[in-house]
């Protein structure tokens, strides 16, 4: 089970889906990291990547924050788009979600 969990700034993914080899959760992860990276931010991301985990954490003043608003709903928007598909395979919380409070990952 891939477990994805999302806020304004920060997207961290757990888990392994255990369905493919190439999973769509990773690609989705990478590309917002490109485009975070590409945009040119004052303050870079923090981007940590590893077997089975990803973390991205990014910063942005007022003028960018629409931008990175903009590339973080695309992104969450695919997240539930595979979570809706796959649902044994992915799970997405939110910052709204209640479960975020018992599986809230660390920063």
């Amino acid at each position: 089970m891939i477990e994805v969990w999302l806020d304004r700034t920060a997207l961290t993914v757990r888990g392994h889906a255990g369905f493919s080899r190439y999973a769509a959760a990773s690609m989705l992860a990478f590309a917002l990291a490109e485009a975070v990276q590409a945009a040119g931010m004052k303050t870079p991301p923090v981007i940590e990547s590893g077997c089975g985990r990803f973390r991205l954490e990014a910063f942005a003043d007022g003028q960018e924050q629409a931008r990175l608003d903009g590339m973080f709903e695309t992104v969450r928007a695919g997240y539930r788009l595979l979570s809706a598909r796959y649902p044994d395979y992915v799970r997405v919380l939110g910052e709204r979600d209640p479960e975020n409070k018992l599986e809230r990952p660390e920063r």
